[in-house]
């Protein structure tokens, strides 16, 4: 049996990591697991399904065997023209932005679900739904769409926030939530950078 053709670096890039990457996680490269899929019936089958069927091969120590059944299906559908870059599963568009600002996980999760801060940074109308793990937050803005973000400790202490708007409508708009959030983050950090205690000076 001849060997699948190769992926090509911009088809890597579209699916949403390099072979090297796939191959050190999960012992294949793209056009492995692209003909795995087909082979197994991936044409007809849904993301669910496809995800559950990659999982098992994916485990591994390192505890991200589901985060990388996801991303290699995700990888799949794009890569067959099921879904474009930017687009889920069900159709619809989730903007994603991220940022870095100084202070604690537990100091930036507790301003960002402040009601009272809201408006120094974040867009009008967007409401805190309530507390759920203790390194994420997830609002509802103001046209119903989900925005969730996760929260992860850097030294410093800083806290990375990644940040994603699900539901969009359309590539028009989560380029507009893109732009928008862009801004909001910006301010986010202005606000954090501005209430930081300065750096402690070093000893002569």
């Amino acid at each position: 049996m001849n060997p699948p053709p190769p992926v090509s670096p911009e088809e890597a890039a579209l699916a949403g990591a390099p072979d090297a990457s796939l191959i050190a996680r999960t012992g294949a490269d793209w056009a492995t697991w692209l003909a795995r899929i087909d082979a197994w019936g991936g044409a007809s089958a849904s993301h669910t399904a496809i995800a559950a069927w990659v999982a098992p091969q994916v485990q591994n120590d390192d505890g991200k065997g589901f985060w990388w059944a996801q991303a290699i299906t995700v990888g799949y559908e794009r890569l067959r023209g099921r879904r474009l870059l930017g687009q889920t599963c069900d159709g619809q568009w989730a903007a994603s932005k991220s940022v870095t600002v100084p202070g604690s996980v537990a100091e930036v999760r507790a301003l960002m679900l402040d009601p009272a801060r809201l408006a120094d940074w974040a867009p009008p109308g967007l409401q805190p739904r309530p507390a759920g793990a203790a390194r994420s937050v997830r609002y509802t803005d103001a046209e119903g769409n989900t925005v969730s973000a996760w929260l992860t400790e850097k030294p410093g202490p800083r806290c990375a926030i990644g940040l994603q708007v699900e539901g969009l409508p359309s590539a028009e708009a989560r380029d507009a939530a893109k732009a928008a959030w862009t801004e909001h983050l910006g301010a986010l950090k202005a606000l954090l950078t501005a209430s930081a205690p300065p750096p402690a000076a070093s000893g002569e």
